[in-house]
């Protein structure tokens, strides 16, 4: 992911488990975008997903599982009805053509 985010022109900041995330969040972190891998140790993606909805961050979120789709598809659910943005559910491997898709810089006007 960060060899696909740096050259795009990202500052990429990693974090082990959602717990390390969400403390970083408190400590004022202000993320652009989260790439946010569903199964992690001790704070799982799921959990990360509803902290994330209970807090006043908003920005959006990338699912990423190596396991069955369900677990993204509930943490869909679970982020938009807590108002996050969801923008796509990847499955790994991750196609780094859909990767770079979503992290292309928005086109500028014509």
């Amino acid at each position: 992911m960060t060899r696909v985010a740096c050259p795009l022109g990202w500052e990429v900041t990693e974090f082990t488990d959602g717990g390390a995330l969400l403390s970083a969040i408190r400590r004022e972190l202000r993320p652009d975008l989260i790439l946010l891998d569903m199964v992690m140790p001790d704070v799982d993606g799921i959990e990360t997903v509803r902290a994330l909805g209970s807090s006043s961050l908003r920005c959006p979120v990338v699912l990423i599982t190596g396991r069955l789709p369900i677990y993204t598809t509930a943490a869909r659910e679970l982020g938009l009805a807590n108002g996050l943005e969801i923008v796509d559910a990847l499955q790994k491997p991750v196609s780094l053509a859909r990767l770079r898709e979503i992290l292309a810089p928005p086109a500028g006007p014509a």
